[in-house]
């Protein structure tokens, strides 16, 4: 009996008929169902998400009275560009031109003076300048019940109401409709003139005056 000619057809699975397959051919159907295998793997697999981070408190290092921050957060598509308003709270009303910023993806953003309207809004474009992911964003903007467009030019300090006589009063509405009264005020001691800028929000009455 021819034991090779045995050997060979019992692997191919046909008595007495039939040839090994070459072992390249098997070699390369093993590669195959890896290949596979590992593609079906990273498709399965999650992708990491980019985690937004809070922006830093505008407040910090301004000069803003009783500072307050306020915070917008968004999403933008990829190579997209959009404008953005922030606005200040009601119990401080006014922004002090002090702002931070966030991003996921790289995206600038502009101050647009062109599209502020009154002393509590902040307008921004934003642009987001990767070409594949969307950017989620955060902007955040230092606010205060004193407005910014007093007398001082320097630091200031806020002080209870003196009562001392008033002048130039008016009320003033931000862009979500709330209305708050502001005016000046004029203390005299002696040969000592101290001028006051005070406004009410909410029923408080808060001034401030040059250190």
């Amino acid at each position: 009996m021819d034991m090779t000619t045995n050997e060979e057809s019992v692997f191919a699975g046909t008595p007495g008929a039939g040839t090994r397959p070459p072992a390249a051919g098997k070699g390369r159907a093993r590669m195959a169902v890896a290949v596979a295998l590992v593609m079906l793997t990273w498709t399965a697999a999650p992708r990491a998400q980019t985690v937004l981070g809070a922006p830093s408190n505008p407040c910090d290092g301004s000069q803003a009275p009783s500072c307050q921050q306020a915070v917008i957060s968004g999403a933008l598509g990829p190579d997209k560009s959009e404008y953005m308003a922030a606005y200040c709270p009601a119990s401080a009303p006014y922004w002090w031109s002090h702002w931070t910023h966030s991003a996921t993806h790289t995206t600038s953003f502009t101050p647009n003076p062109i599209g502020d309207s009154g002393l509590g809004k902040a307008d921004f474009l934003l642009t987001n300048w990767n070409p594949a992911d969307t950017s989620h964003w955060s902007i955040a903007i230092d606010c205060s019940p004193i407005s910014p467009n007093g007398t001082c030019t320097g630091p200031t300090r806020e002080v209870s109401d003196p009562g001392c006589p008033e002048s130039d009063p008016q009320q003033v509405c931000d862009g979500s409709d709330n209305c708050y009264n502001e005016w000046n005020e004029t203390c005299i001691n002696g040969t000592t003139v101290t001028n006051y800028f005070c406004s009410q929000v909410l029923f408080v009455t808060t001034c401030f005056t040059c250190n």
